[in-house]
């Protein structure tokens, strides 16, 4: 066997969901590719059962929910001592279209200066068919903010060939192996949110690339009708993690700005929260803003957050 790639996926209680995420990629997997299935604290047997679909899934379990990035540097680390030459990230909810794994592998391949440390598909909504989820991305420290590029484009009138991003999302990208080893394992103390924008800076400061490439394709179950689930216990714990991430990586010519220019941002993304979804997601996201930052991330999620929301 000529190992290629090696996909890590943290499943937690993930349910059938898993499951179709699962034989989706496996679907795509070629016979020098691996799917490390991370069961992280799940009680309801689906990682189990989705290690028992194909001898292409390395199963590793454990009892505790550990932070996300925690959970997946288990993967990273095994597929590393197996010598995998490029290793990635998959969401347990997603649907791989056909020719994901070799676009993104072969792009790697044509790599020969190593300067490409990460590649990603783009990620579609699973409905309506055809909007885009992401399509790279941007860090705007003025006010403490990530952003999407291509939100809601549609992928058939969208650019085809490769461009840089400035981050990649944890829902999927490729990396080559040394990639890990130059930039480090993903930060776990920011519990479920930011590790990859965390990971993405470092390989920006260090001058690398990490591109998009448009011939790979990927579905996350999203809905755009839904706001992408923005449920309060999700608005609390991405909006933590990203303060982290603001107050760490924010170079010291900015951090005058961002401290005069978030106030209103929080102020009018909790009245877009509260007009699109309702008061519970902009009462968790403002009451995360109120609540004083602590380093790391408190886990395991906790509902005290969102009081009764």
């Amino acid at each position: 066997m000529n190992l290629r790639a090696a996909f890590v996926m943290v499943n937690h209680n993930g349910g059938e969901e898993t499951l179709a995420s699962v034989n989706s990629l496996l679907a795509d997997l070629s016979d020098d590719d691996l799917l490390i299935l991370v069961d992280n604290g799940t009680t309801d047997g689906s990682g189990v059962r989705a290690s028992h679909l194909s001898g292409r899934v390395y199963y590793i379990g454990h009892d505790d929910n550990k932070p996300f990035a925690e959970a997946t540097n288990i993967g990273i680390r095994y597929a590393l001592e197996c010598g995998f030459p490029y290793i990635g990230l998959i969401n347990p909810d997603v649907r791989v279209q056909p020719g994901m794994v070799d676009s993104l592998a072969t792009f790697l391949d044509n790599d020969r200066h190593e300067h490409i440390a990460a590649v990603s598909p783009v990620i579609l909504y699973d409905s309506p068919d055809d909007r885009i989820w992401y399509a790279g991305g941007q860090v705007l420290f003025p006010i403490s903010w990530t952003r999407h590029n291509g939100q809601h484009e549609r992928l058939s009138e969208f650019r085809k060939s490769p461009f840089d991003t400035q981050f990649v999302t944890g829902c999927c990208w490729l990396s080559p192996a040394w990639a890990w080893d130059d930039h480090g394992e993903l930060d776990s103390s920011y519990g479920m949110y930011a590790e990859d924008v965390d990971w993405s800076t470092r390989v920006w400061r260090a001058e690398k690339r990490m591109v998009v490439n448009p011939e790979a394709v990927l579905v996350h179950n999203v809905s755009a009708s839904s706001g992408g689930g923005r449920s309060p216990l999700k608005m609390a714990y991405r909006t933590l993690a990203g303060r982290l991430f603001f107050e760490r990586w924010t170079p010291p010519c900015l951090r005058f700005v961002r401290r005069l220019l978030t106030p209103p941002f929080v102020v009018f993304y909790t009245a877009f929260l509260y007009l699109a979804d309702g008061p519970k997601p902009a009462i968790a996201y403002l009451r995360a803003w109120r609540t004083k930052l602590k380093d790391p991330v408190p886990w395991p999620p906790s509902r005290n957050l969102t009081g009764n929301l």
